[in-house]
């Protein structure tokens, strides 16, 4: 590609997803590396969009501006297994490693074309009381439209289920937002519940097939308690008590 042929946006956009690409294969390259990922997907969110508002108005997700004022764009990106690894607890971690090192390099290339940017989170912002992170990657992934939540609070892309999604902040506005009014905002919402069979959700009738999965009893007709989903998740990591290390509910109906 001929990049000084590109304007500033395709530009920022070429080198960040560049970024992506070459850390995913250098971490593929790696002998010692046993867990290897499938080609990387990207997205954009302005952090002005409304539904960053309706998520954190209702604590889901923090405030993309609350984190980080001067990033007016979420850049998102999804790292797929080659094979699956939902629930796996070494793949988690070494998704999370390969996501680190993703972040240094895209930083690394805001910074060469002059850009400021932030990571959102760390793996220190669960929150016990709310059993969710304080920030949500997969919130701005659905957001960014690269994908979308499933079951247990999972995010299904093209790509499938299994993976690790990132976010970083940055100061160059170029994504493109939705303009949704309160209905339209709250039945979003809803959605949200219901895509994730959370209980909160209010109408849902889950399968026997998905209620039979959960190891921890947590799955009803009515939903996912996400209390309970937590407490058993805490028997595989209390200090993390993700359902991605657990994940058996990820792909029932």
């Amino acid at each position: 590609m001929e990049v000084y042929r590109l304007n500033e946006t395709e530009r920022v956009k070429y080198f960040m997803e560049k970024a992506v690409q070459d850390t995913v294969d250098e971490y593929n390259a790696k002998e010692e590396n046993k867990f290897k990922f499938a080609k990387p997907i990207c997205g954009y969110a302005d952090t002005t969009d409304v539904r960053f508002d309706a998520f954190f108005t209702r604590l889901l997700c923090q405030h993309p501006k609350a984190l980080y004022r001067p990033g007016c764009c979420a850049f998102v990106f999804y790292l797929p297994f080659e094979e699956d690894q939902v629930g796996n607890y070494d793949a988690f971690y070494a998704g999370m490693r390969l996501a680190m090192e993703v972040n240094r390099a895209v930083r690394e290339a805001l910074r060469w074309q002059g850009r400021l940017s932030s990571l959102c989170s760390s793996m220190a912002d669960w929150s016990k009381v709310r059993c969710h992170y304080e920030w949500d990657n997969k919130i701005a992934g659905a957001i960014a439209g690269i994908g979308q939540m499933g079951p247990g609070g999972s995010f299904h892309t093209e790509a499938g289920c299994s993976g690790r999604v990132g976010v970083i902040l940055f100061d160059k506005p170029f994504a493109e937002k939705e303009e949704l009014n309160n209905e339209q905002l709250e039945a979003m919402i809803q959605k949200y519940y219901e895509d994730c069979k959370f209980q909160e959700a209010g109408n849902l009738e889950c399968s026997d097939e998905m209620i039979a999965a959960c190891p921890g009893g947590a799955i009803t007709k009515e939903g996912i308690d996400r209390k309970k989903c937590q407490e058993y998740c805490m028997t595989i990591n209390s200090a993390l008590p993700d359902p991605e290390l657990c994940g058996k509910c990820f792909r029932c109906k």
